[in-house]
């Protein structure tokens, strides 16, 4: 699906790039489901089972496109809007409906005015 010029000038690389069940997607979901801790490398590996010689490339991305906080040995995920954002966007272009389901005059009744 095409997206606007203007949201692909403005939109952070994260948002781009982390598909659902990446490394990196496993790793973010870890992270943004304990917001008030940082972990270690060693850490990650065991919680989220991704592959330790993964992690460094992993974080590094994620730290590059401002979706982590890297201070030593630790990480935590960015308090961050785009955060937010990215999980917005990863959800509804992963959202499929059942053509059962999607009441298209329902839909109509609650539809923005163009």
């Amino acid at each position: 699906m095409p997206i606007e010029r203007e949201e692909f000038e403005t939109a952070p690389d994260g948002r781009m790039s982390v598909g659902s069940g990446t490394n990196a997607d496993c790793v973010l979901s870890f992270l943004s489901d304990n917001p008030d801790k940082a972990y270690t490398i060693d850490e990650i590996h065991q919680e989220t089972g991704v592959k330790k010689g993964s992690l460094g490339t992993v974080l590094s991305r994620l730290h590059e496109r401002g979706l982590v906080k890297h201070r030593g040995k630790y990480w935590t995920i960015e308090d961050d809007d785009r955060l937010a954002g990215a999980a917005a966007a990863e959800l509804a272009g992963s959202a499929v409906l059942e053509e059962d389901e999607f009441d298209k005059e329902e839909w109509l009744e609650h539809a923005p005015d163009k």
